[in-house]
């Protein structure tokens, strides 16, 4: 027997849409609907490793504050932002992951940038989500990707709008790095820990 296609009414003018690569397709109003959510297709933030699925996937936000991790035939975790207790940026050492072989390098490769691969990148930088499941239960996830920062920050934004602390500059969900520091004694600034000069006031870093 055939596969059975799903049949996707046009939400503008209720006639059958056709399959495409992109999704369901109305010629007549040029309208696309992702066949996964049902509603038109969001471009992804970024594609990032998901340690727990060994997998690499698209990562992208809806418009109800939902982080949807996902590949093209199916949606892995949904989780409102809302329930998203804390988030950790941090760095993995990426031949720790040597046992699943040849296939998750490439991938690694691929989402760090061919620059990781010509420079034999040691590390991958990381952020781990952790949030409350609809059973009530508190779990976690690491993505790997080089918009680890970027996330964080989408994330921790997203929250405090929905929180109505639009003017807030910083987030009420907990954002926390593993990465150490060291401060400027004239200044107060933070860099890094093998920095020389202050990224602020310029002076030497005793």
């Amino acid at each position: 027997m055939g596969k059975i296609e799903k049949e996707m009414l046009c939400p503008i003018c209720g006639k059958k849409m056709s399959l495409v690569a992109a999704g369901y397709y109305c010629l007549k109003d040029d309208y696309v609907v992702d066949p996964l959510t049902g509603k038109p297709p969001i471009e992804p933030e970024c594609v990032a490793f998901l340690l727990e699925n060994r997998k690499s996937l698209n990562i992208l936000f809806d418009e109800d504050h939902h982080l949807i991790i996902r590949d093209s035939s199916s949606i892995l975790h949904n989780v409102s932002v809302k329930d998203i207790e804390g988030l950790e940026l941090g760095k993995i050492k990426l031949s720790s992951l040597d046992k699943v072989g040849i296939a998750t390098a490439g991938l690694l490769f691929g989402i760090l940038g061919a620059a990781a691969a010509s420079s034999g990148k040691v590390y991958g930088p990381t952020l781990k989500i952790t949030y409350i499941t609809q059973t009530g239960m508190k779990t976690s996830l690491t993505l790997v990707t080089d918009k680890a920062p970027d996330l964080a920050r989408k994330i921790a934004s997203l929250r405090g709008l929905m929180r109505g602390s639009v003017s807030a500059p910083h987030p009420s969900v907990p954002v926390t790095t593993t990465e150490e520091k060291k401060y400027c004694r004239y200044c107060g600034a933070k860099n890094k820990t093998d920095a020389d000069f202050c990224e602020k006031c310029g002076k030497k870093i005793a």
